[in-house]
């Protein structure tokens, strides 16, 4: 009985994983032909080699010994196991001499053609090993499409229209105020301060902490030109905004009237906190307080008013603007009511109506009412660059104030010019800076002209006068016509003007000038039954253009300078009797 020696445990393992030296290799596959045991071990441990690895690569190698080492342990004592266990069984049993050998299962690998598994001289034939027939692969699970993913629409709100605001125009507010003054003119007026109820009879400035009242219905005129109405017992403030470059009116009770002329202006009405600012108004304006609420009436005219987008709107005569803390609201009236201001004529206590140009009608000469006002008293307004008040005496001096420096001086004489700065006592001026505000004015003052003079100077210009209409003017039925002034005769002064504006630094100078569109016009206004000049309107204009990169800019140069008579006759000088004989007057 022979006895065949196995190779050792990790002589067949190196074996089956390819990492045999050749001699040792060759020793192994002797062993291997005619030993069933070792063929099945060998077998057992080959399976554990992927089937797709390239025999006889040696490239491929590595792969196969890192793959041994995922267990660096199990598969040696797996296979050492084995070993041992079919050794004990052959020793028990025997080798069996008529079993014929059993092949051994390989996977379908390719033979190993590596250069390391080439033997060095002819190797003896082997038996060899029939392989079991390649094992089919499992089918491959069909692959599902994969899984779509459901994501919940996004809905989209529609955008819900933002309720319509229930306020009309944007409402305004003057934060700083300040005192104007005002010139008393009908009726009755008082005035209510910190110091008590004063009668207000006399030219004087307010303050826009001082309350303005009547008992039986007043009228004043304001610095802008315009005439303040109060109904019995109505109750307003009056003052300049510096917020809205304006005069306010504030109506605290009742009601009042504003008559604003024929000159756009602008007019802040308020009660209290609720206001609004009217742009480019003319005619005239009620404003009543009704149940806490501001209703403001166009009776003539037109009026403009902001609304909350930036837009304006007309406001049209006999509509009223009614402003409540809730919201706002347009009304219409058909006959406004005006029987409770007394200081309005009868005919004016409704909505005045232009009267148009008869063929009868015939407009009095401009110089003869200018003459005219020379041998009477008047107060006048002069509205233009600067707001200038005064009184004319036929004793021939006249005084002249802006702001708080007033002057007095005769016409023909320009040394004998008197100043009294606020209430400072006269030719006292005190301290003056050089280019103050008031050392200014006082320059200013020495060569402004008597005013119906200046009306006198402006005749010779006119080239032709139109038909005459009839219009209220302060409450009075007055004949009004318009007169065209010659471009020719009106270029000296406007060039003077424009050097003067360049030279105050109001304009910066022109880089061309196109006197052709020269225009220059007057409007006059005369009582329609008696010889009194109450208005001249004097209008100038002419376009001029800067050069700019991208072309002419090209804009339009605008003078309108309002002279206004009143107190024809009646007239008072506010002078002292000191000031008087100054100026070799006796008391007036």
């Amino acid at each position: 009985m022979s006895t065949r020696v196995c190779p050792a445990p990790d002589v067949l393992a190196r074996f089956a994983m390819r990492g045999s030296a050749p001699e040792e290799w060759r020793a192994v596959v002797r062993h291997l032909s005619d030993c069933d045991l070792c063929r099945r071990q060998v077998a057992l441990v080959a399976e554990e080699i992927p089937a797709d690895l390239p025999l006889g690569s040696e490239r491929a190698l590595p792969a196969v010994r890192t793959r041994a080492r995922v267990w660096p342990r199990a598969i040696g004592w797996a296979a050492t196991f084995l070993l041992v266990l079919g050794i004990a069984w052959a020793l028990v049993h025997g080798p069996a001499a008529s079993m014929p050998p059993t092949p051994v299962v390989r996977p379908n690998v390719a033979p190993v053609t590596s250069p390391m598994a080439a033997p060095d001289k002819e190797l003896p034939k082997v038996t060899p090993i029939e392989s079991a027939p390649p094992v089919p692969p499992p089918p491959r699970t069909a692959e599902l499409p994969a899984p779509v993913e459901h994501r919940p629409a996004v809905v989209v709100p529609r955008p819900v229209p933002a309720p319509e605001s229930p306020f009309i125009v944007e409402r305004a507010r003057s934060v700083v105020s300040q005192a104007i003054e005002v010139v008393p003119e009908r009726g009755s007026l008082s005035r209510v301060s910190a110091k008590g109820t004063e009668a207000f009879e006399a030219k004087g400035m307010v303050q826009p902490s001082e309350t303005l009242t009547s008992r039986e219905g007043g009228s004043l005129l304001l610095p802008d030109g315009s005439t303040l109405h109060l109904a019995a017992a109505a109750e307003v403030r009056v003052a300049w905004s510096q917020t809205l470059a304006c005069t306010t009116v504030d109506v605290r009770s009742g009601d009042a009237v504003v008559d604003l002329g024929k000159t756009p202006k602008p007019l802040f009405v308020s009660h209290l906190a609720t206001g609004v600012q009217l742009q480019k108004s003319v005619g005239r304006v009620c404003v009543s307080i009704d149940q806490g609420s501001l209703r403001t009436t166009l009776l003539s005219g037109s009026a403009e008013v902001l609304n909350r987008t930036g837009g304006s709107r007309m406001l049209t005569t006999n509509q009223s603007l009614v402003l409540r803390e809730t919201g706002d609201s347009l009304e219409s009236v058909e006959k406004p009511d005006m029987s409770r201001f007394s200081t309005l004529d009868p005919a004016a206590r409704v909505a005045p109506v232009p009267g148009k140009p008869g063929s009868d009608a015939k407009a009095p000469p401009l110089d003869v009412l200018a003459g005219a006002l020379a041998a009477q008293s008047y107060s006048y307004r002069i509205s233009g660059r600067e707001v200038r008040d005064g009184v004319w005496s036929p004793a021939g001096i006249y005084t002249s104030t802006i702001e708080t420096v007033t002057a007095a001086r005769r016409p023909d004489d320009t040394d004998s010019c008197h100043f009294q700065r606020g209430s400072r006592p006269w030719d006292e001026l005190g301290k003056l800076a050089p280019g103050s505000r008031d050392a200014h004015l006082i320059d200013l003052l020495r060569g402004l002209k008597v005013p119906h003079q200046m009306v006198l100077e402006l005749v010779p210009l006119v080239s032709s006068e139109g038909l005459p209409r009839t219009e209220k003017v302060r409450d009075r039925l007055c004949l009004i016509w318009d007169l065209k002034l010659s471009p020719e005769a009106l270029r000296k002064s406007m060039e003077a003007a424009i050097e003067v504006a360049v030279a105050d630094g109001r304009l910066q100078r022109p880089d061309y000038v196109y006197w052709e569109t020269l225009e220059g016009g007057i409007e006059a206004a005369a009582l329609k039954f008696e010889s009194r000049l109450m208005r001249v309107v004097d209008r100038r204009k002419v376009a001029y253009s800067y050069k700019t990169v991208s072309g002419l800019d090209r804009r339009t140069y605008q003078l309108e300078t309002t002279v206004e008579f009143f107190s024809h006759g009646v007239a008072t000088f506010p002078l002292s009797a000191d000031l008087l004989k100054r100026l070799n007057l006796g008391p007036q």
